[in-house]
């Protein structure tokens, strides 16, 4: 009994995995949904752009100093104790994130002039909680490596459900304002976040080891590039209108955003789940488990971008309000871009599972040049209209790229063929039963 619960907590086949982890994404989009409307309804566009102008960039910050060791990681926990791999986080949260968290913290009072000098503290006391990302998400990335689908998915859906239950409950209670809406994301974390290092066992302590951290660092750092141009093809440009455009437009733009990413967690979640799977299989198996999840994420995305593109424009000023028609432009702009970004994180996961990493960099790299130089010539001329458009190519150039990458093959850090893997790494004193045995790499 209890050894046919613990392998169903490891998660099943590949379409069990892609559809608990694919739904859990789109309750967690659900979610937004039932906050998005209250937090509009009780704010107004100025003070949810002041909102967004604390919570945007420091999630983009906090993707930006992982390193690429949570991929590195759901790569190798198969030979390396899930503990010695997290054991690298804290250490590079202390010796690298620590220092460049300080640094960046000089210039939050300029980078919010134009904002609510209560965003001030909120955005110190988020980049306070940033510190401990890394070490979080590579924790996930381990139970998600190991093919732990359930807990993987429940953890990381857990702030989410939080943060939704403090909002509803403060709208009831007519106490929304910016700052409890602030505090309530900010207590959502922090309980989900050590729910995460509880159940996994890995709060900081012993275990780390040299040979880990430099075995990590072969795989990482070829996805670091990736990684961070991944966070700015996919959330740059609101980071960019921060100081470009006035809270009012930022406000509109983020539901633009919200709206048009509804089927973002079927990409993202169908991507996932097909890392651990095509990792381990066949070549031959690998290419239809990727065929098949393109065409699942092509079907429902299409599907759902045009019925999203003819509700918005009077779904939008009935839920948030009349003074919110103003995102829906943006919105259906946005619309065929996260059509691409869909299929190219399916390509991108694919190439990062046959151990070419850097392929996957290179194609979100592409995207994320187009969306830096793109937003800033933009948006002063054509405003959040312009971003929304420059996004959207970002991200189909993303897909070409990816996709010709794939095609046109290249060397993995593993051998391509026979399912061989490098040696484990040896860590003194570690508990065999932490290694996670995984067929075929």
């Amino acid at each position: 009994m209890i050894g046919r619960l613990r392998h169903k907590l490891r998660g099943g086949s590949l379409g069990f995995d892609a559809a608990l982890t694919s739904l859990v994404g789109m309750g967690v989009y659900a979610l937004s949904a039932v906050t998005g409307p209250l937090l509009a309804r009780a704010l107004g566009t100025t003070a949810r752009g002041d909102l967004a102008s604390v919570l945007v960039p420091t999630q983009v910050l906090g993707y930006l100093i992982l390193w690429g060791l949570p991929h590195a990681s759901a790569f190798y926990v198969a030979r390396i104790p899930r503990r010695t791999l997290v054991m690298t986080g804290w250490v590079i949260m202390v010796a690298v994130n620590l220092p460049l968290v300080l640094l960046g913290a000089l210039f939050v009072p300029a980078y919010l002039s134009g904002h609510d000098p209560v965003t001030v503290p909120f955005f110190y006391a988020f980049l306070g909680q940033t510190l401990v990302f890394l070490p979080m998400i590579t924790t996930l990335d381990c139970l998600r490596g190991e093919g732990r689908a359930v807990p993987y998915n429940l953890l990381r859906a857990a702030p989410f459900v939080l943060n939704t239950f403090f909002i509803v409950t403060l709208f009831v209670l007519d106490e929304l304002t910016l700052e409890s809406a602030l505090v309530s994301q900010f207590t959502a974390n922090a309980i989900a976040w050590t729910a995460v290092f509880v159940y996994a066992g890995t709060f900081p302590g012993r275990g780390f080891d040299r040979s880990a951290l430099r075995t990590q660092f072969d795989y990482g750092w070829r996805s670091t590039i990736g990684l961070l141009s991944q966070m700015i093809v996919g959330k740059f440009d609101q980071f960019l209108l921060v100081p470009l455009v006035d809270s009012g437009q930022l406000g509109l733009y983020v539901v633009a955003a919200t709206g048009a990413s509804l089927t973002a967690p079927l990409g993202q979640g169908v991507g996932l789940a097909l890392f651990p799977h095509a990792r381990r299989a066949e070549r031959g198996r690998a290419d239809d488990q990727t065929r098949t999840a393109l065409k699942l994420t092509a079907l429902i995305s299409v599907v759902a971008a045009l019925v999203v593109g003819l509700m918005a424009p009077w779904v939008i000023p009935l839920l948030f309000g009349s003074d919110f028609a103003g995102a829906v432009a943006p919105l259906l702009i946005l619309l065929p871009g996260q059509v691409f970004m869909n299929l190219g994180n399916i390509q991108a996961a694919r190439l990062e599972a046959d151990g070419r990493p850097g392929a996957a960099s290179r194609a979100f790299f592409a995207g994320a040049v187009i969306t830096v130089v793109g937003v800033l010539i933009a948006v002063p001329i054509f405003g959040i209209e312009g971003a929304a458009f420059v996004t959207s190519v970002s991200q189909a150039v993303f897909l070409i790229v990816a996709t010709l990458a794939r095609r046109a093959g290249g060397e993995s850090i593993e051998r391509p063929t026979g399912g061989d893997a490098p040696a484990p790494v040896e860590v003194p004193g570690a508990d065999d039963d932490d290694i996670t045995t995984r067929e075929g790499g």
